[in-house]
């Protein structure tokens, strides 16, 4: 039919078709000293989804496309991160290294 257009090969079309969901719970915890921070981040979550898109065309009965509905392929169900941040008493207005050769140098990066 397309081979004038020197088109000979299947044409696949991908229809969406379903609903994904995520669903989470986030914590996070934050402590604070003197200008530094240290916190904790927590996420419990859940995707669900009909199929995943990873670029392979999925034919399926749509009837019955509830019995296609699960968990997703890249649902992680638990994430937790620490992170910190350290405040090095360097330069002006601090009380270690005020105004000295490594204060100096450490603020201007020369």
């Amino acid at each position: 039919m397309f081979q004038q257009f020197g088109l000979t090969a299947d044409i696949n079309e991908i229809i969406p078709y379903g609903d994904s969901t995520y669903d989470a719970l986030q914590v996070s915890l934050v402590r604070r000293y003197a200008g530094s921070i240290i916190g904790t981040v927590f996420t419990w979550s859940k995707a669900i989804n009909f199929a995943d898109n990873d670029a392979n065309p999925r034919i399926q009965y749509l009837p019955e496309k509830q019995h296609n509905r699960g968990l997703a392929g890249y649902d992680r169900p638990y994430n937790s991160q620490t992170y910190w941040v350290y405040d090095i008493p360097v330069g002006k207005n601090h009380r270690y290294f005020n105004n000295g050769f490594l204060s100096a140098f450490l603020v201007t990066g020369k």
